[in-house]
């Protein structure tokens, strides 16, 4: 039975059981699966692939082994106002899926969306564009006539470049063709049934992350969000966009063609040559700072205030908290969030904060006010704290509200992240 589901897999238990009776023996559908299970397979939906043909399987190979370097990719994308495309997950008890708190809330059509064409290449990003209204062949070749050579200048791809767009009908009118043709754009022949191929979805899927981030609040926001993320990109993550998605159809390709070990060697040592080149050794630069000069300038406050040296402000007796401090550390916990400040002397506003408010610390929280988001807010102002070189911050609470497991919990977790919650007297010299 084992051996006829790994030479079929999809073969049913009913087949199974009808083959068992042929042969004499007598098997119910309980055991036939429990025999399988035990080999280690286990029934699984079958994934949905487009259909490939030969002739298909080649144009894939033959794009693959192109210059990529030379490409300019084009696509369209629509981005809603309130909405992000995307699971999220939860961790819950049993019966608990519709509560509040497991819940992630929608708004109908997305509160509004926009249309968007964009471009780019392994030299970086190209234009962005919003798409007013419907989008037709006439507005489509508008587009192109605005923005493709342009894009190309910017990205100095220069007139030999090849230009990729799906098999969108839009696409391929006559009138498109036609502008095409008559400013010498050569296009890149997309094969059928490759929607999976074209490489500018990773830079949608990091652009719509990151204006899920900023929260716009209106669709002019929005569009103006959009083209600043665009621009953000930076050239690496374009290059790894295209590396990584080519070397993975490349590998797909290869294995249903049935290649040779020798040409899969082939296209990857080539694809490795493009992108795996050594970094040059940086130049030495020539300071002043390093020329030797007879007195001695304090560039950096940090030192003084280590030393305990730096002027303190110590401010009116009647005054709580009390200003003689160099950084002060003010921790608030509502109803929703929590939040972390640090306050310098000479500063009203603070220098560094740490938030559950943030996409980054919040999509990894079940609960933003709970005593492990306490613990998480500690643990990266800290580290913030140590990239800037504050080791050592006042924090002073009221006592009844610093005995609670939450104060506790974060005071903890900045003590063991290597910040001091105390400062030295200062020295008088």
């Amino acid at each position: 039975m084992v051996r006829e589901v790994k030479k079929n897999p999809k073969i049913t238990v009913a087949e199974l059981q009808r083959g068992c009776r042929e042969m004499g023996e007598s098997c119910s559908k309980s055991t036939i699966i429990a025999a399988i299970h035990q080999s280690g397979l286990y029934g699984r939906v079958a994934r949905r692939k487009p259909l490939l043909s030969a002739r298909h399987m080649k144009a894939h190979l033959k794009d693959s082994k192109m210059v990529i370097n030379k490409i300019l990719w084009s696509d369209e994308t629509k981005i809603e106002l309130f909405g992000l495309n995307s699971k999220r997950y939860v961790w819950r008890k049993p019966g608990t899926a519709h509560h509040l708190s497991n819940t992630v809330s929608t708004v109908k059509h997305g509160g509004g969306s926009i249309m968007l064409w964009g471009c780019f290449s392994a030299a970086g990003t190209g234009r962005l564009v919003a798409i007013e209204g419907k989008m037709n062949a006439a507005k489509y070749r508008d587009i192109l006539d605005e923005n493709l050579l342009q894009s190309a200048l910017d990205l100095r791809l220069g007139r030999r470049f090849t230009f990729q767009q799906d098999n969108d009908p839009k696409h391929t009118a006559k009138i498109t063709k036609e502008w095409l043709h008559n400013n010498s754009v050569t296009v890149l022949e997309w094969p059928s049934q490759s929607p999976d191929l074209n490489q500018i979805e990773h830079l949608w899927r990091d652009l719509k992350m990151a204006v899920h981030q900023r929260l716009p609040s209106n669709l002019t926001e929005l569009e103006r969000i959009c083209k600043e993320e665009w621009q953000r990109i930076p050239k690496s993550s374009c290059q790894m966009a295209l590396f990584t998605d080519v070397c993975r159809s490349v590998r797909t390709l290869l294995g249903q063609c049935q290649r040779s070990a020798a040409a899969a060697a082939w296209v990857r040592c080539q694809l490795s040559r493009k992108y795996s080149k050594a970094a040059p050794d940086p130049e030495p630069v020539v300071s002043d700072n390093e020329a030797i000069n007879k007195t001695f300038v304090n560039r950096n406050p940090r030192n003084l205030e280590q030393m305990a040296l730096a002027v303190k402000d110590r401010g009116w007796a009647t005054v709580w908290p009390s200003r003689e401090y160099y950084h002060r550390l003010v921790f608030r916990r509502t109803q929703h969030h929590i939040t972390a400040e640090v306050f310098s002397s000479d500063s009203i506003v603070p220098v560094l904060s740490c938030s559950t408010k943030e996409w980054a610390l919040k999509r990894e929280l079940g609960s933003t006010r709970s005593v492990a988001a306490c613990r998480a807010v500690g643990d990266v102002l800290a580290q913030r704290c140590r990239e800037a070189g504050i080791t050592r911050i006042v924090y002073r609470e009221i006592p009844w509200k610093f005995r609670s497991e939450a104060n506790q919990t974060f005071w903890t977790a900045m003590k063991e992240g290597g910040v001091a919650l105390g400062e030295p007297r200062r020295k008088f010299i």
